[in-house]
């Protein structure tokens, strides 16, 4: 149960600093509809990378393992052919 709780918190800031953090970003004046579409996609995935960072290397202090570079030839085939 304490587990459970532990998770649920931790979902819980998750979400809440994502919300806070994009409510803080700026927005840009711009006559371009790209480079405003850009933006707004960009900057919310800006800043779910920054605070999974934060959670893998703050939060849980190394627990998670996130392997990028072990079998990377492997694991692109096997994404690009399911993508």
């Amino acid at each position: 149960m304490k587990r459970f709780i532990s998770t649920i918190l931790k979902t819980i800031i998750f979400f809440m600093s994502w919300a806070i953090l994009i409510s803080f970003t700026p927005h840009i004046s711009t006559k371009k509809p790209a480079l405003l579409r850009l933006w707004w996609e960009f900057t919310p995935l800006i800043v779910v990378i920054l605070l999974s960072v934060f959670f893998v290397l703050i939060i849980e202090r190394g627990k998670i393992n996130i392997p990028v570079t072990s079998r990377f030839f492997k694991n692109f085939l096997i994404g690009v052919s399911y993508g």
